[in-house]
């Protein structure tokens, strides 16, 4: 009986999982695993399960749970006789269980192990040992009952050393040399556990020996400026030693080889040419990951043998290409170090090959590599045997006949005799060192090497021998001549037989990394893992061809390979070339239904049915081929690339006929009730109909698309709507009003994934449908299509699209006068489209009449939607508390009716109007309420831009870990939809976050590549005040373009007050020889009627802090000194008020430059006092950026 913590908790039966009971009962079999072979009081465990307030009857209770227990984990006990696991133990219970049983127990015990291994200077082993311990681990220790009071002690303890066992692994790799190969690993704990000064200092070091100095550098500000935010306290001496010594490049850091324990001097290692039989360690051989444990396993024989414990047979199993000779390859590579010859003995497939072929490869390769004396006595007595198979050994013995004669004795007696002279041949020779025989594809060895074999495992002479054989299970049947020696040897002690598996994802991750020499996506590794089960041969070439196509960035691999390389094509077609040709096709038409199949699908589809068919699938499960899913009653193919070799090798006509004939056998299967089935026919039909299925192909394509649209499955309906399209084509070509509704349907759903322009695409192809229709009704609700609840404009900053404000016009016309829901999303839907036109006060007017319209009809979806479309058509710099109300409006008309989405825009577009108000507990709220509402909607869009709220309120806070965080996973998810700006809110954010960090000068070619790429024109301003916050004003002048110093008004759109927030920061910082005093003056006139509000960009992507500060500047510039202070010291107010830490800290520093620069009566100590509270603020969040490089506490503006 196995008990395992290390993960929900688990309790194992051999191979059966048992079931433990329900989470009380749990709770207290952990409590008792805890505290294994003690004794817990009954109280202790009643205060463990229910704390102050046990139930009236708790102590009955819980001797149910022990009764309950005791019956699971003892299920053969007889009555009356007492527990041996659970025994009672007054004054409690007790769980009596062998330590070694309890996965915790291993693990500590590995740990320690691996430790006094690494310090004792074996870091190989050191390595296995941890690896082997981590991999214990299924997950958070008692995640079942993490919320457990009386679990939390164990499971802090439990991780303090899995971070300990992970940081000594890492300590091993690195001293191995593997540095790049942990990097991505010691990134991962850092953000996990930032408190950690070793882990910090490992992967400075793993970066420092990768080549990445400057990277190592900057992993220490990260971790100082982490435990002065976090704890007020500066890194450990050794940190910081480690920081100087990168600095000076310390020879100390440089990586040297581990130097081994040397082998005692019989031992010493000795290579032969491989040629020869006997295998060296090569370079250029790929990667050995994820086979740690069968590597400890084999490491572990060579061991025992060598203490003379021997002949030790292991046998590894496996499919092709699983990894089979790579371990033993590996295993021959470690050997001579352990003081181990080496031999190979390779069994030969095809015909030729001389009876006992491996082992005439062993003994000439054992023999080759030793001197005159030593061959002569290991080959003792049995020379003249051996000589019989290998002439070479004895060149003056006379010519072996062809047959023995009957003078030769019995023929059984003779092989017995040859068979003993290997075996002693072998213990001779291992006397003098021992020795490591691989033979390699047994399942292609003669029946003569096989029993040679047998005879070899089964004798009891002592030697310092360990045989390793591969062979590929899934190749030997019962009658194939290996089976009967496996079942044999079964009985053996000496015999180990291993089992190789695919290996995992985490696995096939470090490999790529590995082979690449960087880290890879996610998508990347779950791609080429889903696509080869982990077999090793498969992925190497499929990351082989993939790395020669580019495709290894993130999310390539998670589709399916377009071509498989030429090998992995001969191999699978080879392996399955072995099966019945019945069974061959069976599997054709299997793998045409998909990756998952029941065999009543099968029976249909292939017209092979009953005993038949059952035949023909053992035969494949036999061989593994397809595999069965563990009780549902379906199969699947034991790898996707196998199922894609026989697809791919259909021609088209057969592909599409079977792909039809697979969709009739799920319609007659499943009907009259098709629900469940609509995607799968969707899909089958429409790959099948060239071969006649298009007109079911669409009915089903619109069906699954329709039910995607209802599950928020918006990508699927997308595929799904796209497929009847194209099956319509062929079905219907002429069919105008289907082929409308077909797209707009794509349209609608595109946008909703996030795809923008394909939406749009689909949505321009609806448009000339219509327009051919002549339909006007049409026309407008075509129009309106791209329409539907949005935080933003669908259209790039500035762009105006003709084409689309003529169609709404038109439609528009066509529509009257009469107040209609068509009329009013038309007259919205342009006032958006008229955002950026210079006509744009008339979009404005026309979606405020659209409200009101809307108001009139009284229907909640159309207030919805005419509210969402005034909300962006009136996107500027006024009427914020306008605005809030549309908002508050908005957020609210689910419960009257309209559709939930419109309530996360609403709730959305309230933050950046709180922002701008400054009601930073409002946007807190609603970032909460929306966050839970856009995990349950999934619309790209709208997850993208609750991701840019969220970082900016950790940006206004001054949490600058998480705001890098928060913002960085703002952009993936930005990036994964078509909509405008993602670069351009990044760069928003990190401008502001690198500014705060004094690190505003590593944004230089980023903001200069930006001002070239992007429509939004106002990165120069940025670029400017970065060159006057780095000391460099005729760069910063030169950044201004053609305007220069002069700042021309920005257009008054939804950036306009942010904007002209960022001119005033670089009036205000430009040396006054360069400054432009008209300029200055207009800024303070244009802001100074917003000094009330915050100045915020857009949607909420980025604020900066009160209004007030930066008209503040502005008149300190002019020599408008009193109203300066008073309005410092008003926003210094607001920024208290609000814990805006960074904007009160830069309020403050300006404030004590202004009353230092008027130097009045108490203004230097009052100006000292500010500098003082800036600057411990600014420590204390680590805004390095507004301290004085080189001064203590000193702020700088």
């Amino acid at each position: 009986m196995e008990f395992k913590i290390l993960g929900p908790l688990e309790v194992c039966d051999g191979d059966r999982t048992v079931d433990v009971g329900g989470p009380k009962q749990r709770a207290v079999l952990a409590a008792l695993v805890i505290d294994a072979g003690s004794v817990v009081s009954l109280d202790r465990l009643i205060d463990q399960l229910w704390g102050d307030q046990p139930p009236a009857r708790a102590t009955g209770t819980l001797q149910a749970y022990i009764f309950n227990l005791r019956r699971v984990l003892e299920p053969g006990r007889a009555p009356r006789t007492p527990a041996r696991l659970l025994a009672t133990r007054p004054p409690g219970y007790a769980l009596l269980v062998d330590a070694g049983r309890i996965d915790a127990v291993r693990f500590e015990r590995a740990v320690a192990h691996g430790g006094r291994l690494l310090v004792g200077g074996r870091p190989d082993e050191a390595a296995v040992e941890l690896g082997d311990a981590l991999a214990l681990w299924r997950g958070d220790a008692l995640a079942d009952l993490a919320a457990e009071p009386f679990a939390r002690a164990e499971i802090a303890r439990l991780d303090e050393l899995r971070a300990v066992a992970l940081e000594c692994l890492v300590e091993a790799e690195l001293a191995l040399g593997h540095h790049a190969r942990v990097i991505a690993e010691l990134e991962h704990r850092v953000a996990e556990q930032p408190l950690r000064e070793r882990t910090h200092g490992l992967l400075m070091l793993a970066l420092y020996r990768a080549g990445r100095q400057a990277d190592a550098l900057r992993v220490y500000q990260a971790a100082r400026a982490t435990l002065g935010s976090e704890l007020g306290i500066e890194p450990g001496p050794a940190l910081r030693r480690l920081d100087r010594d990168i600095l000076a490049q310390a020879p100390s850091l440089d990586w040297k080889p581990p130097t081994a324990p040397a082998p005692p001097p019989s031992a010493a290692p000795r290579s032969v040419p491989p040629s020869d039989g006997v295998r060296e360690t090569q370079a250029g051989r790929r990667p050995l990951v994820g086979r740690e444990t069968a590597l400890a396993n084999l490491t572990g024989a060579l061991a025992t043998v060598a203490s003379g414990d021997g002949p030790r047979v292991v046998l590894l199993a496996g499919e092709a290409g699983i990894g089979k000779s790579r371990l033993a390859e590996e295993l021959s590579e470690q050997a001579p170090g352990r003081g181990f010859d080496v031999a190979w003995g390779r069994c030969f497939e095809g015909a030729g090959a001389p009876a006992f072929w491996p082992w005439l490869q062993v003994v000439r390769a054992a023999v080759a590599g030793r001197t005159l004396a030593d061959a002569d006595h290991a080959l003792g007595p049995a020379r003249a045997d051996l000589a019989q198979i290998l002439p070479e050994l004895d060149p003056g013995a006379p010519p072996r006949s062809a047959s023995p004669s009957v003078a030769d004795g019995d023929l059984d007696a003779a092989r017995f005799q040859l068979f003993d002279s290997l075996s002693d041949f072998l213990a001779r020779a291992t006397a003098q060192r021992p020795l490591l025989v691989v033979l390699d594809d047994l399942h292609l060895a003669d029946r003569s090497s096989l029993l040679a074999l047998q005879f070899l495992a089964t004798d009891r002479r002592p030697s310092r021998l360990l045989v390793v054989g591969t062979y590929r299970d899934d190749e030997v049947g019962p009658t194939h001549i290996l089976a009967e020696l496996l079942a044999t040897l079964a009985t053996e002690s000496r015999v180990e037989r291993l089992a190789l598996t695919g290996l995992g994802a985490a696995a096939v991750g470090r490999y790529i990394e590995a082979v690449t020499g960087q880290a890879v996506g996610g998508d990347v590794v779950y791609g080429v893992h889903r696509h080869t089960g982990g077999n090793p041969f498969f992925f190497t070439e499929l990351v082989r061809l993939l790395a020669s196509e580019g495709r290894l960035g993130a999310g390539a691999a998670a589709t399916p390979v377009a071509e498989l390389p030429a090998r992995v094509r001969d191999v699978v077609r080879r392996r399955v070339g072995r099966l019945p040709e019945d069974t061959q096709a069976l599997l054709t038409v299997a793998a045409v239904v998909g990756d998952d199949f029941s065999l009543d699908v099968l029976e249909r589809a292939s017209g092979i049915g009953g005993d038949r068919l059952l035949d023909l699938v053992e035969v494949a499960l036999v061989t593994r081929v397809i595999v069965a899913r563990n009780g549902t009653g379906r199969y699947g193919f034991g790898h996707a690339l196998v199922r894609q070799t026989l697809y791919e090798d259909l021609t088209p006509v057969h592909r599409s006929r079977l792909h039809a004939r697979v969709g009739h056998a799920i319609e007659e299967l499943w009907a009259p009730d098709l629900s469940a089935h609509r995607a799968e026919l969707a899909h089958h039909f429409g790959l099948g109909a060239p071969a006649g299925t298009a007109g079911p192909a669409v009915d089903y394509g619109v069906a699954a698309a329709e039910a995607a649209m209802s599950a928020l499955a918006y990508e699927q309906a997308a595929d799904h709507w796209a497929g009847a399209l194209a099956a319509l084509e062929l079905h219907r070509p002429g069919d105008r009003e289907a082929r409308h509704g077909i797209l707009i349907g794509l349209a609608d759903a595109r946008r909703r994934s996030g795809d923008i322009v394909g939406s749009r695409q689909a949505l321009e192809a609806a448009v000339e449908v219509v327009i051919r229709m002549g339909d006007a009704e049409g026309m407008a609700r075509t129009a309106i299509s791209f329409g539907g609840p949005a935080v933003w404009s669908w259209r790039a900053y500035g762009v105006v699209d003709r084409p689309a404000v003529d169609l709404l016009e038109r439609a528009l016309d066509s529509l009257g006068e009469r107040d209609s829901p068509l009329r009013v999303e038309v007259m919205g839907m342009l006032a958006v489209e008229l955002l950026y036109a210079e006509d744009r006060d008339r979009g404005a007017t026309m979606s405020a009449e659209a409200l009101a319209m809307a108001r009139r009809i009284d229907e909640p979806r159309v207030v919805a939607a005419a509210l969402n479309l005034h909300y962006i058509a009136s996107l500027g710099p006024d009427q914020p508390q306008h605005r809030l109300a549309l908002a508050e409006e908005m957020a609210a008309l689910p419960a009257a009716g309209a559709p939930a989405e419109i309530g996360l825009v609403g709730r959305l577009l309230r933050i950046p109007s709180l922002l701008e108000l400054g009601d930073i507990d409002g946007v807190d709220v609603d970032l909460d309420s929306c966050h839970q509402m856009a995990e349950r909607l999934r619309q790209p869009a709208l997850v993208a831009q609750l991701a840019w709220c969220r970082a900016t309120r950790s940006l206004l806070a001054g949490r600058y870990g998480e705001a890098e965080e928060r913002s960085v996973e703002a952009l993936s998810l930005h990036q994964r939809t078509s909509l405008w700006g993602p670069m351009e809110c990044f760069g928003a954010q990190l401008f502001t976050l690198r500014r705060d960090q004094g690190r505003l000068a590593e944004l230089e070619p980023f903001l200069v590549d930006l001002g070239d790429t992007s429509e939004f024109e106002d990165f120069g301003h940025a670029a400017a005040l970065m060159y006057l916050e780095t000391d460099r004003p005729d760069d910063a002048v030169r950044a201004l373009g053609a305007s220069g110093a002069a700042l021309p008004p920005k257009v008054p759109d939804w950036s306009w007050l942010f904007l002209t927030c960022v001119q005033a920061e670089v009036c205000a910082g430009l040396p006054q020889a360069l400054r432009d005093r008209s300029a200055t003056e207009r800024l303070y006139r244009d802001l100074v009627p917003h000094v009330g509000l915050m100045a915020v960009i857009g949607t909420g992507i980025c604020c900066w802090g009160p209004v007030g500060y930066f008209v503040a500047r502005l008149a300190a510039a002019l020599g408008q000194v009193s109203e300066a202070i008073a309005l410092l010291e008003a926003a210094i107010a607001v920024d208290d008020r609000r814990s805006l830490r960074p904007w009160g800290a830069r309020a403050r520093a300006e404030l004590a430059a202004v009353l230092a620069a008027r130097d009045g009566p108490g203004d230097h100590q009052q100006a000292a006092r500010l500098t003082a509270e800036a600057a411990a603020t600014a420590t204390e969040i680590t805004m390095t950026g507004l301290l004085i490089p080189g001064a203590d506490a000193a702020p700088s503006r």
